[in-house]
C-alpha cells in the first residue's frame, strides 16, 4: 500500500510539470507567431539621408547627402560628400548594409560595407599640422634639402573601403538615427612622397546619420 502510494503521488507531481511544460511550448510558438507578425517588410522602402563621418584618410571630416533604398533586410546607399575643410564636393560614397536584429521595429542592428573615393581635395587641418610639425624635424629638413612645403596646398586623391556595424534607433515612424563605426583601408592615388602620414593604411571610421523613410 504505501509503494502504490508513492507511486500515485508521483504521477500527481509529473502531470502538473507535463502540463506546464505543453504551455509554456504553446505560449512560445504563439509569441514567435506574433513576433513574426509584427516584423514584416515592406518589399521595396526608399529614401533620403544626411550623414557625418569621419576616418584617418587625412582628409578630416564629410558630410554626405544619400539616396536610401531598402528591400527586405537589404539597405543600399548612394551619395556626394561635401569635405568639411574645403566644402568641396568631389567625393561619392556607396554603401551596402544587412540588418541582422531587430527589436519591435524601434532599435535595429545592421553590418555594412562601403567604397568612398575622394577626388584632388586638401588635406584637413589637423593633418595639415601634423606634416607641418614632422617638416620642422632636423631629419625631415634634411631630406627636403631645407625646401619648405605648404602642406595647406597639398592636394590627394584617396579610395577608402571598409566595413562596420551600425546600431538604428526610429524617433518616428519614418526617421531612423543611425550611429555606425567601422575598420577601412584607404590608398592614396594622388600621393607626394615627402609626406609624413602612410600612402596607404588602414583605420578607424566613425559617423552618424538621420534618415528619412518612406514606409518605415
Amino acid at each position: 500500500m504505501k509503494t502504490q502510494v508513492k507511486i500515485s503521488k508521483g504521477k500527481a507531481v509529473r502531470k502538473p510539470i507535463y502540463v506546464s511544460l505543453f504551455v509554456a511550448l504553446v505560449l512560445m510558438i504563439s509569441i514567435k507567431s506574433a513576433t513574426a507578425q509584427v516584423r514584416t517588410y515592406s518589399p521595396l522602402t526608399y529614401g533620403v539621408g544626411y550623414s557625418s563621418f569621419l576616418s584617418g584618410n587625412g582628409h578630416g571630416t564629410f558630410y554626405s547627402f544619400t539616396l536610401n533604398v531598402n528591400k527586405n533586410k537589404h539597405g543600399f546607399s548612394i551619395g556626394p560628400c561635401i569635405q568639411k575643410t574645403s566644402q568641396q564636393i568631389s567625393t561619392v560614397k556607396v554603401t551596402y548594409s544587412y540588418q541582422l536584429a531587430e527589436d519591435q521595429r524601434r532599435l535595429n542592428l545592421r553590418v555594412f560595407s562601403y567604397l568612398l573615393y575622394a577626388d584632388n581635395l586638401p588635406l584637413s587641418f589637423s593633418t595639415v599640422c601634423l606634416e607641418e610639425r614632422q617638416s620642422r624635424s632636423q631629419e625631415k629638413w634634411e631630406q627636403l634639402n631645407n625646401i619648405s612645403t605648404d602642406w595647406s596646398k597639398v592636394k590627394l586623391s584617396t579610395i577608402e573601403t571598409g566595413m562596420g556595424v551600425e546600431v538604428g534607433v526610429r524617433i518616428m515612424n519614418g526617421i531612423v538615427l543611425r550611429n555606425f563605426i567601422g575598420l577601412s583601408v584607404f590608398y592614396h592615388t594622388q600621393y607626394t612622397s615627402e609626406m609624413y602620414s602612410d600612402k596607404i593604411a588602414p583605420v578607424l571610421m566613425v559617423g552618424t546619420s538621420l534618415n528619412i523613410f518612406n514606409n518605415y
